[in-house]
């Protein structure tokens, strides 16, 4: 009986901990975007802007902004659909993703923000 609720135990924690995410938020570089796919690629801002380092994908329920930043430092986040943000996304942009990073390196976005400069 104690080896039953061992290995029930064991498979519990390690399922779990499969499901595990790394939560990021953080600023990168759009290098492509795969409108069809609802993906985009990117790398960080020091990094190559022509090499995908790792995928952006999208849910049901990621929320997209488009984040207007002014030059006296203020800031306006102006809600889009996801539609829309892969209309006006395009390779060099600035964004701030906040997602969940799987094993694989892919990022799946809760919060995505098209950094626009004004």
């Amino acid at each position: 009986m104690k080896k039953l609720l061992l290995i029930a135990l064991l498979l519990l924690v390690s399922g779990t901990s499969m499901a595990a995410l790394l939560n990021v938020n953080t600023n990168y570089r759009v290098t492509e975007v795969k409108a069809d796919e609802r993906t985009f690629g990117i790398a960080l801002m020091e990094d190559n802007p022509d090499e995908t380092q790792n995928d952006v994908y999208f849910g049901a329920d990621t929320r997209c902004y488009n984040e207007l930043r002014f030059s006296n430092g203020t800031r306006k986040e102006i809600p889009v659909t996801i539609e829309k943000f892969f209309k006006i996304l395009k390779k060099g942009d600035q964004v701030r993703v906040k997602g969940g990073r799987d094993w694989d390196g892919s990022i799946h976005a809760y919060n995505v923000y098209l950094q626009t400069y004004k």
